[in-house]
């Protein structure tokens, strides 16, 4: 594996941990600022910011399991490809579901140009 894209699994690593941590701390702040979520409907926004925080556990499982698998002696590259194609799904369908590109260019990008990397060098 290249060093370049060690970097960039690296760095789809540490975007799932801020990722995860946002979601998992600053759900409530995230889901009011971010998405539009009116102020009068806590309960609704308090059900929605525990949905985050699960879904921040999943992000945080995600750069685990990519940083362990990075870090063993013997890369096993299809692992690490089916991992950085599991975030690239997943931004697609935050991009798409959530109608934020944003999510798409956080998430699907870097770990495109990571398989990227991964193939050809």
């Amino acid at each position: 594996m290249s060093t370049l894209a060690i970097w960039l699994v690296r760095l789809v690593v540490a975007l799932h941990v801020l990722i995860g941590l946002a979601e998992i701390f600053a759900g409530r702040r995230l889901i009011k600022t971010k998405f539009g979520f009116p102020a009068s409907s806590t309960v609704e926004l308090d059900i929605t910011a525990r949905i985050a925080a699960n879904a921040g556990l999943y992000n945080l499982f995600v750069a685990i399991v990519a940083f362990w698998a990075l870090s063993r002696v013997e890369r096993d590259m299809a692992f690490i490809v089916l991992i950085l194609c599991f975030v690239i799904v997943a931004g697609v369908f935050g991009a798409v579901t959530l109608r934020k590109p944003a999510v798409f260019v956080l998430q699907s990008i870097p770990a495109t140009m990571a398989v990227l990397a991964i193939w050809t060098w």
